[in-house]
């Protein structure tokens, strides 16, 4: 009976040993298909940055809802809770026909930067990534029209990154800028641009 036991011993080790590997393996495929726990300490990983993404849309610099004499947030972009954005690309026109900013803001200049909440509660103007002095005239139409292209690398999940700009002199016609943005992520990020 006790030479019954050991190979049956045996057997029911391994089934549990195979048994627990199987599980493991299940947890590690979840981690990388649902992402890693969030949290200030969490990892994100680079594989969940591969997939390309794109979104297009009008901003609209309105005097009566922000003060644009000084920094302002324009267009906003909120990771997914699970997903870090890498590779942002943004694109402003800032020749729309008529209502653009090369059209209203003629005698006026504008400055372009990043923004972030690192804390998810207050602006942090990047002056180090501001653009120069762009003027009306040189923006406009007579010069065939003038794009700001901002770029960065990172974006973590509890982060919320802006597009930012400031105008030497705000009149109340409202101004439509066009943007275009692209970005690596595992998910959309929210992007909600003024208005």
């Amino acid at each position: 009976m006790d030479r019954d036991l050991k190979p049956n011993t045996l057997r029911s080790l391994a089934g549990a040993f195979l048994g627990f590997v199987f599980v493991m393996a299940i947890v590690a495929m979840l981690t990388i298909l649902v992402g890693p726990a969030s949290g200030a300490d969490a990892v994100y990983r680079h594989f969940d940055r591969e997939q390309l993404q794109k979104t297009t849309g009008t901003a609209t610099v309105n005097s009566a809802t922000a003060n644009y004499a000084n920094w302002q947030p324009l267009i906003t972009l909120t990771p997914d809770p699970n997903h870090s954005l890498a590779d942002v690309v943004l694109v402003l026109d800032l020749n729309q026909a008529t209502t653009g900013f090369g059209a209203v803001y003629t005698s006026a200049t504008i400055n372009v930067t990043w923004a972030r909440k690192v804390d998810g509660t207050n602006w942090r103007f990047e002056t180090n990534k501001a653009t120069g002095t762009i003027s009306g005239t040189t923006a406009g139409a007579a010069t065939g029209g003038l794009a700001v292209e901002l770029t960065t690398p990172e974006a973590a999940p509890g982060e919320i990154l802006a597009c930012s700009i400031v105008i030497s002199s705000v009149n109340a016609t409202n101004v439509t800028i066009p943007f275009v943005v692209y970005y690596k992520a595992g998910a959309k990020a929210t992007i909600t641009a003024a208005n």
